[in-house]
């Protein structure tokens, strides 16, 4: 990616591949920060505490990349699965490419820069998407568990239970009944009265 005349970053890397994986890697942290929201009630705290979990999160790169030709490929991919620790793995073996004058290409996503090196970079992209499914399913299950205070909370084990994959076997609504009064028929399907606003 040439600035100017005579200035380069990446010399031979295809400009839209390192984009495309540069957006794969926005999704992936857009997803892990939706995850983090949902254990928070509270935004500062959230922001505070997703920053801290965040730059932990390049910690695992630090350790395996002194070790990284000794690592199996599965290692590889299995710690691949952290957002930041793939990065770490995806911007190395781009730097690879750049080592050897072919750069980044569209034809080289699943070919690994040495015979030395199993790991390809369109093999960490998959497992930053595979991390996406995985970030955007926890963040999903905790908000049914952990609704905050505006929500009903779903039992732990609901994704395993039949109504959850079946529906409702029966209405749990509000009726109207013929004095005018409303009744609820299931409790656990609505929120609990604010105390002090009757």
């Amino acid at each position: 990616i040439n600035w100017s005349e005579d200035v380069a970053v990446l010399t031979h890397a295809n400009f839209t591949a390192l984009v495309f994986f540069l957006i794969i890697y926005i999704v992936s942290s857009i997803c892990f920060c939706f995850m983090m929201a949902t254990f928070f009630s509270r935004a500062s705290t959230a922001a505070a505490v997703t920053g801290l979990i965040w730059f932990i999160a390049y910690i695992p790169y630090s350790f395996t990349i002194n070790s990284y030709d000794d690592l199996s490929l599965s290692s590889k991919l299995g710690w691949s699965l952290i957002s930041n620790t793939a990065m770490g793995f995806g911007i190395k073996l781009i730097l690879g490419f750049e080592g050897t004058g072919e750069g980044l290409q569209w034809s080289n996503f699943f070919t690994p820069v040495s015979v030395d090196d199993t790991l390809t970079v369109g093999a960490v992209m998959i497992m930053m998407l595979v991390s996406c499914v995985i970030y955007m399913i926890i963040c999903l299950y905790v908000e049914q568990v952990m609704p905050g205070s505006f929500g009903v909370p779903r039992p732990w084990n609901f994704p395993f239970t039949r109504e959850f994959w079946c529906g409702e076997r029966e209405y749990t609504g509000v009726e109207d009944i013929p004095n005018g009064h409303v009744e609820q028929r299931d409790p656990k399907a609505f929120e609990t009265e604010p105390e002090g606003k009757h």
